[in-house]
């Protein structure tokens, strides 16, 4: 059971995930940003949304740290912090691309995390159908990793997701997961609506897989 200590304040839990060591959960609010529960102690640290934190956006959790989209000045400025220090983040990306972009949503899988958390994050982005017109700039609609051991920035850049994300359809979106040796990345995708319809109207999305190598 969840400690009594931690409170919602109503909203409802969107995700759950626990860190690769066992030792976290983070459990994600909707609406009232990130919780991070200690198993072993059961401290819970909150990190919440419009905050100076910047905890908003979909992460990803290796043993003891977290990356998440820091959401300005651009999308692509995607930061790492420790579990036990949210207060202290490191950027991953720079120099950011100009003009800055907003508006574009990152998903993140760190599978391969290694374990120091060293091991580069690796992730996709898009664009909802109805802000999408064409590819204007570097990391729109791509599957991407990015080095995490703060000694340099480095964003390899591998493919398009060519996926037409509708809001009702959940599963338009490019959502991938890295696999453990880091060599492949699979994602799912519509490819521009040329995989065609289901008999119910609604746009299939199939399973791609990158070869990161």
């Amino acid at each position: 059971m969840f400690p009594e200590k931690a409170t919602f304040g109503g909203y409802l839990i969107a995700h759950a995930k626990i860190a690769k060591n066992g030792k976290h959960v983070n459990i994600i609010v909707n609406g009232d940003g990130h919780y991070f529960w200690d198993i072993d102690t059961l401290h819970v640290s909150h990190c919440p949304l419009h905050t100076s934190l910047v905890c908003g956006g979909y992460g990803a959790l290796g043993n003891e740290h977290w990356i998440n989209g820091l959401g300005s000045p651009d999308e692509m400025n995607v930061g790492i912090r420790a579990i036990d220090d949210l207060a202290h983040v490191s950027p991953l990306v720079w120099p950011l691309v100009t003009p800055y972009q907003l508006g574009l949503q990152l998903h993140f899988s760190w599978t391969n995390v290694g374990p120091l958390d060293q091991k580069p994050v690796c992730g996709s982005t898009y664009l909802y159908k109805e802000d999408y017109s064409s590819i204007t700039q570097p990391f729109e609609d791509e599957v991407f990793c990015i080095e995490t051991d703060l000694k340099a920035s480095t964003v390899w850049r591998f493919a398009h997701t060519r996926a037409s994300v509708e809001l009702s359809y959940f599963h338009t979106q490019p959502v991938g997961s890295v696999s453990q040796d880091g060599h492949f990345y699979l994602f799912t995708s519509g490819w521009d609506e040329q995989v065609g319809y289901g008999a119910n109207g609604t746009p299939r999305s199939d399973v791609w897989i990158v070869n990161l190598r």
